[in-house]
């Protein structure tokens, strides 16, 4: 999440939040979809960093609602 005060003129430096791509990095596989075959890349963007678990109806949590989070989860925000 970013907050900006003019939506349409603002800069993201998305080579500062660059984390090791386990793909590309690791494994070093090479990509073949390209006309000349390249290495996957080393790094890659964040993407979604927020990791919710669904409640189950067996879970002490679980009340008739249609999307629900685990209490502790909820704490964070």
């Amino acid at each position: 999440m970013h907050c900006v005060k003019d939506k349409n003129n603002y800069t993201f430096n998305s080579f500062d939040i660059l984390v090791e791509a386990k793909i590309g990095a690791k494994r070093k596989l090479i990509d073949y979809r390209e006309n000349l075959p390249q290495p996957y890349n080393t790094e890659k963007a964040l993407g979604n960093v927020w990791e919710f678990t669904n409640v189950r109806y067996r879970m002490d949590e679980y009340e008739n609602q249609p999307t629900q989070k685990p209490r502790y989860r909820t704490n964070i925000i």
